[in-house]
């Protein structure tokens, strides 16, 4: 479990990849926790 106040997020390395994630709140419970940011915020170096 991810604690409040910290962000996550995933990304597909291999082609044709599936991602699964599962989650205690249902979809529209999650809509008011959602926080986007730009792709390159923290200039992490992925490879």
């Amino acid at each position: 479990m991810i604690p409040g106040g910290y962000v996550n997020g995933f990304k597909a390395l291999e082609p044709n990849s599936s991602l699964l994630v599962f989650s205690d709140v249902t979809t529209e419970e999650s809509t008011k926790d959602d926080y986007r940011f730009k792709s390159d915020f923290w200039k992490l170096e992925l490879d």
